[in-house]
């Protein structure tokens, strides 16, 4: 994934602004907020969101480093615990110590200065699935967050979340098939 052009079809889709901002929120920092939020099946608070991107958009704090992108997920994510899912019917993404021992791993193979690092970042969070909770939150989070130090924010669509997902999960997760 890191080679692949993710500017050109079929990872370039921007979801519509109506379907996420019917609000017609204009603030970059707004319209990722409700993104995120929009996206999301868990509850979430508007202003702790908006002020943890606000936050990380004006800093340069590495989103590659374990101790950044783990504060973040707690602080999207403040009620899940700090457990594995082990598989089970009724869990569709199991998080496991190896999802978090690769995500760990890929992350120091990230360049921060590629075009497309915020894409990667969320193919990678939602790809290996580190934690039990809150994995698209995270992903959206910080992929937004790369947006914003851009000065812009292109949410991504449905379809391409689940392509960048599901090539970071052939590339980098799935054994080659036969």
């Amino acid at each position: 994934m890191l080679t692949k052009n993710l500017g050109k079809a079929p990872y370039h889709g921007v979801l519509d602004e109506s379907r996420f901002n019917p609000h017609g929120l204009t603030d970059n920092t707004d319209r990722a907020t409700a993104w995120i939020l929009n996206a999301s099946n868990s509850e979430n608070e508007t202003n702790a969101i908006r002020t943890l991107l606000l936050e990380y958009a004006g800093s340069n704090k590495p989103l590659t480093d374990p101790a950044i992108y783990n504060e973040l997920h707690r602080r999207v994510a403040p009620n899940a615990l700090d457990q594995y899912r082990s598989p089970r019917p009724d869990v569709r993404y199991p998080s496991n110590i190896s999802g978090t021992a690769m995500l760990e791993h890929h992350m120091a193979k990230m360049d921060p200065a590629h075009e497309h690092f915020g894409k990667h970042l969320f193919g990678s969070f939602l790809g290996y699935h580190a934690y039990s909770d809150g994995n698209g939150r995270t992903a959206r989070a910080i992929y937004a967050i790369t947006e914003l130090r851009k000065g812009r924010f292109n949410a991504l669509d449905r379809p391409t979340e689940k392509r960048v997902k599901r090539f970071e999960l052939t590339v980098n997760v799935l054994p080659p098939r036969r």
